[in-house]
């Protein structure tokens, strides 16, 4: 039939088809209109796994019977006439479980059929067929291969013979072989192979869809081995969304998705960490390397904590999973995550765990052992240096000098001993390991996913007692009930356990930061005695739990979710669904802390002064629990009209319950030995709770949820969602929202007028996108609506007893309820060159209103009541993400290059503030329609070069400039009234997390070898230095060795008033770490710029041949060399450039991590 095209679409089928190996099969899908015929490239390598999951209880069945007893047990009726070759493909399909190979030039449309047999064999069938289109036909199990028969040509022509592979060398099945400018041709068989008979100089085309054909020239040769490249358009790929799946080519929204090859690239402990750098717009920041913090922050479009959606449920413990349990990552940027409406404000990540795929078990180990080393630990002072900068202080101060030069000779010489505290117990290398089996497999009625995951990671105390062990483990089990019913079990538990020592480890970091140099680790040099340090902040007894306590903590957490599916036999198309899941958290926390003494050894006396610490010795226990479910019911409509016009309905009801507890005690200890509470004296026993609405809650939610989408030909694209969420955190009128979607697209190269562009003809795929969506927050304090009593608070004594009174809650707000986010995306997706380059581009912005905030600076202070939150304010952020990738394949070698980078940034729309009659603090103190990301501060001008300079200079430090010297600080007078002051802050500088954000990867393979590098970074980001950052001397402690490189006499103990004392200048000013300096204001000089380069992971692996390692029963095995955190390029000093300012900079460092692992596959 003239001008019509062919249906040909590829399946891929389970590993034991046919010769127990993994194949790939052509499937002749016939439509009911025979008109119409559209070629479908649905194979790209990504989309076989989800095809497995929706059609393998249909293709599982060729598995299990032999091809002798089926096709002699099975008979079947074919009823056509004056039909075509087609119906009666169709109709042996239909009643059996036959699947047709052929080549679709071979069947000639316009040769009509008839044909009538009751209950016959299939080979009465295929006899018929064969005779009538001169073919000849193969059955192998269940699978009927169909060639034409080109016997003069045969007779004619050259034959040649050759086998068609993947990248991976496995065959391919059902390739097209043809003659160029012919009709000869043959579809490769069960084993990749063909033959075929061709002229003496013809150019044989071979082609699959989901890989880039190749044509190649026969020559003299007879014999071929051809690998096909894989097209990476994957425009047929499925990526899950809210409440669904779709495909790549139809998504309407700003979506983006890593499965778990990309993901375990980078290994790390936490799966937050390991999506760093590789989807833009989202920004990870790893605040610490402690075992078993989890403190790592990401946000999509800098637009705070997303909502995680783990298996189709909204979970908290996205960074404790094991990764190898985990089949994808999808990250919703825009209007598309509206559908979760209440909680999507920020986005929606959507995690997808494994399922059986296999046809037979298969058994997979993922292992690794390695070692982390802390980098960035800042160099501390050594004694001589230290002594020197407390000598400047002391006589910057007015005060005298504190040691003769002998002193400090002395130490620099060597001749007296001195501590490096940041070396006193402390390791500089730590272990870590890391280990994960799973079973997987898929049969006619069931599949399995199971999974045992185990790591370990130590800290880098010497004492050992800084660790975290964690355990995971996964069953998926998905069973076919009836034909139309399927059930669905999740099940997954994790137990998590801490070990520490007492005291928090930014703490000790800090100690060891802070300590005098010229102190000894042991008093008088003897190790039975611990040296008396300020504060009693000893880092060889706070690392050791045996000298301060210990704390552990303990969370177990089990989580099971259960599905009912079932299609709707007398309406096509429809299927309805239900889903319950239970979650429990609880956690286990026990703090022992025991007293324990430190010394001053008196030379005089010889007497060793005890100091006791952490006296008295008390014992802490700490239970919490949490309890979530969610019941989900699900109505779902597909259809697809006239052949052209494709139809998805969605309708669901939503409740949950989010319920948690907790309670705890603690007694003093009369003796350590026994650290159980019945142990503690009950002279200070106290018995609490805790109960912050964010850790203390009784809350319910429900939700009406809706989604149509509409597509012409797969080129006009159209989605409309909405979500209807009510919570019970706000009052009777404000309880319910509604949260609409509007998402549009359009695939401009499916126009003809595009497809008939010669000079478009590099371009695959254009697709123009457009969202609207309003999304919503309900993260207020729960109940502010009631108003009420506080109890316990306070209380008085009667009779030597303590009575617990009541207190006024405060004002209670009946009007509170959630904010709205209202945001609005363009975007454009084009492929060219057949995936050699593919660009992803999206421009946004989110106005947020309703903001809550709590009216402070606009209510009089006599007001007497706690004010409750407001829906007060507004802000809008804008901003752009950019993804590009090109991949390509030359001979043995394929590589890949991509990189992404995204920016935004937010302006104030209205912040509640108080009216001033002052013009400047009404300019300076309104933020409306202002950006939100600025330092208000000084501008830096110079260093004071000399006392004459500092007299004739405006007044800065509101003494007359008396307590200023040479190599302070020169600030601008903007306001140029000859005082610097309040009134000369204006903004000077962006402030807080970078405005850019962007990573890129490459990634190459060679005969077995393979290589990725992923690089991170981000820039328009600063910090302002915390305290131990700006000051040397902090609280007259010790320092960092680079306030060196300061402004300084150049004879120790000069007077630094002297206007003819000589100055050394330097980077830092003179050392003064009092009150009354002006350096320490913020300025231009105070503000660093946050701007790094960090190579995040770097993995190197080799999988061993496939033809040894079947020889001893192992289908796959990969070695692999690990780094991750290798290095950073930046300008920041001892500061992590991911998380400058927190902790006063000194958390538990950032760590480096090698590792050596095996991937085996049973």
């Amino acid at each position: 039939m003239p001008g019509t095209s062919r249906t040909i679409i590829h399946f891929s089928l389970p590993a034991n088809v046919g010769k127990q190996k993994r194949k790939d099969f052509k499937l002749k899908i016939i439509h009911k209109n025979m008109e119409k015929y559209q070629e479908w490239g649905f194979l790209s390598p990504k989309i076989r796994r989800i095809m497995k999951l929706t059609l393998a209880f249909t293709l599982l069945c060729i598995i299990h019977i032999s091809a002798n007893t089926y096709a002699q047990t099975t008979q079947v009726s074919v009823d056509v006439k004056n039909g075509t070759f087609y119906d009666v493909v169709k109709q042996v399909e239909k009643q059996s479980e036959y699947l047709f190979f052929y080549n679709s030039k071979d069947i000639p449309n316009d040769l009509p059929v008839s044909l009538q047999k009751t209950k016959s064999n299939i080979t009465v069938i295929l006899d018929y067929l064969v005779e009538k289109y001169d073919l000849s036909y193969k059955i192998d199990d269940r699978q009927i291969f169909l060639t034409k028969n080109a016997v003069v040509q045969q007779q004619q022509g050259k034959r040649i013979t050759g086998i068609v592979k993947d990248p991976n060398g496995e065959p391919i099945i059902g390739a097209n072989v043809m003659e160029k400018g012919t009709t000869n041709g043959v579809v490769t068989d069960i084993d990749g192979k063909f033959m075929l008979t061709v002229s003496e100089k013809a150019v044989v085309q071979i082609s699959y869809i989901g890989y880039l054909g190749q044509d190649i020239s026969v020559g003299s040769r007879t014999d071929f081995s051809i690998i096909l490249k894989e097209d990476s358009q994957n425009l047929e790929e499925v990526v899950v969304v809210g409440y669904g799946t779709q495909k790549k080519a139809t998504l309407t929204g700003a979506v983006s998705n890593i499965g778990n090859e990309e993901l375990v690239k980078t290994r790390n402990e936490n799966v937050k960490n390991m999506i760093s750098g590789k989807i833009a717009g989202v920004r990870v920041v790893q605040k610490s390397g402690e075992p078993g913090s989890y403190n790592t922050d990401m946000q999509i479009r800098g637009m705070g904590a997303p909502l995680v959606i783990i298996d189709g449920v909204p979970r908290t413990n996205m960074d404790r999973l094991d990764p190898n349990e985990i089949e994808s990552f999808t990250v919703l940027k825009d209007a598309s995550a509206a559908i979760y409406g209440v909680k999507a404000a920020n986005g929606v990540v959507i995690i997808t765990t494994k399922k059986g795929t296999s046809s037979k078990l298969t058994l997979e180990y993922n292992g690794s052992v390695g070692w982390q080393q802390a980098s960035n630990i800042p160099e501390t002072l050594n004694a001589a240096d230290w002594m020197e900068l407390t000598n400047e202080n002391s006589i910057n101060k007015g005060g005298s000098l504190m040691f003769s030069a002998e002193d400090i000779d002395a130490y620099r010489k060597g001749l007296k001993p001195e501590t490096k505290w940041s070396d006193v117990g402390f390791d500089k290398i730590a272990p870590q390991t890391q280990h994960s089996i799973s079973a997987q497999g898929k049969s006619e009625k069931i599949d399995y996913f199971l999974n045992f995951g185990y790591m370990k990671q130590d800290g880098f105390y010497s004492s050992g007692d800084l660790n975290y062990e964690r355990y995971n483990v996964r069953a998926n089990i998905n069973g076919q009930i009836t034909k139309n019913l399927k059930v669905g079990m999740q099940l997954n538990a994790m137990m998590g356990t801490k070990n520490e020592p007492v005291m928090d480890a930014w703490e000790i970091y800090k100690a060891a930061w802070m300590h005098i140099p010229t102190l000894p680790v042991y008093a008088n040099n003897n190790p039975a005695y611990l040296q008396q340090l300020p504060g009693a902040y000893h880092p060889l007894a706070l690392t050791d739990a045996d000298i301060s306590g210990y704390r552990k903590n303990q969370q177990k957490l089990f989580q099971g979710t259960f599905t009912l599916d079932y299609t709707v036999p007398f309406i096509k198309g429809l299927n309805v669904g239900a889903m319950y899941s239970y979650d429990y958290d609880n956690s286990d926390n026990r703090l022992s802390r025991k007293e324990y003494t430190l010394y001053e050894y008196d030379s005089a006396s010889d007497i060793y002064q005890p100091y006791k610490a952490y006296s008295p010795s008390l014992i802490q226990r700490s239970y919490g629990k949490v309890e979530r479910t969610l019941l989900q019911l699900r109505l779902n409509y597909e259809r697809t009209f006239n052949e052209d016009h494709n139809l998805k309905i969605l309708a669901l009801y939503e409740e949950t319950t989010n319920r948690s507890d907790n309670f705890a005690a603690q007694r003093d200890l009369p003796m350590d030995a026994v650290d159980q509470i019945f142990a503690g004296s009950t002279t200070n026993q106290q018995a609490t709770m805790n109960t912050d609405p964010k850790v203390f809650f009784d809350m319910a939610n429900k939700a009406f949820v809706g989604r149509i989408n509409y597509d012409y030909k797969s080129k006009y694209l159209a989605e409309f969602s909405f979500r209807y969420d009510g919570s019970s955190k706000f009052a009777k009128g404000s309880q319910w929202g509604f949260f609409p979607a509007f998402l549009a697209a359009w695939r401009v190269s499916e126009e003809s007028f595009f497809k008939n562009t010669d000079a478009l003809s590099f371009i695959n795929n254009v697709k123009l996108r457009a969202t609207y969506g309003i999304l919503g927050d309900d993260d207020a304090s729960t109940y502010q609506f009631l108003s009420g009593y506080s109890y316990p608070n306070g209380g008085y004594i009667f009779d030597n007893s303590y009575i617990s009174g009541l207190g006024f809650r405060g004002m209670a707000n009946p009007n509170i309820t959630w904010y709205e986010a209202h945001t609005a995306d363009i975007g454009l997706d084009i492929d060219m060159w057949n995936g050699l380059l593919s660009f992803q581009g999206d421009i946004f912005s989110r106005n947020r209103k309703n903001l809550l905030s709590t009216r402070v600076l606009s209510v009089p202070g006599t007001l007497g009541s706690a004010l409750p939150q407001e829906n007060l304010n507004g802000d809008l952020t804008r901003g752009f993400d950019l993804s590009l990738s090109h991949t390509n394949t030359i001979g043995d070698f394929r590589y890949m290059i991509s990189a992404n980078m995204s920016y935004f940034r937010t302006m104030n729309k209205y912040v509640e503030r108080a009216e001033s009659n002052n013009s400047y603090r009404n300019w300076r103190d309104n933020n409306n329609d202002r950006y939100s990301d600025y330092y208000w501060g000084y501008d830096f001008i110079d260093y004071f070069q000399n006392m004459g300079q500092i007299w004739s200079a405006p007044i800065q430090d509101n003494k007359g400039n008396s307590i200023l010297r040479p190599g302070d600080y020169i600030y601008e007078d903007w306001n140029e009234d000859g005082i610097i002051d309040d009134n000369d802050v204006r903004p000077i500088e962006l402030s807080g997390d970078p405005r850019i954000n962007f990573g890129f990867t490459l990634a190459g393979t060679y005969k077995g070898f393979d290589v990725n590098l992923l690089f991170q970074g981000a820039a328009k980001g600063t910090v302002v230095n915390q305290v131990q950052m700006e000051r040397p001397l902090t609280w007259d402690r010790g320092g960092l060795s680079m306030f060196m490189d300061r402004w300084h006499t150049a004879e120790m103990g000069a007077d630094p008033k002297d206007p003819n004392t000589e100055w050394i200048p330097g980077y830092y000013p003179s050392t003064n770490n009092g009150g009354e300096t002006t350096n320490y204001w913020t300025s231009t000089r105070s503000v660093q710029h946050v701007n790094y380069l960090r190579l995040k992971s770097v993995e190197v692996g080799y999988t061993l041949p496939q033809h040894w390692m079947q020889k001893v029963g192992i289908q796959n095995l990969r070695l692999y060399l690990n780094a991750y955190n290798l290095f950073t390029l930046t300008g920041l000093k001892y500061v992590d450039p991911e998380h400058p300012s927190d902790s006063y900079s000194c958390l538990y460092p950032i760590t480096k991590t090698y590792n050596v692992g095996v991937n085996v596959t049973f």
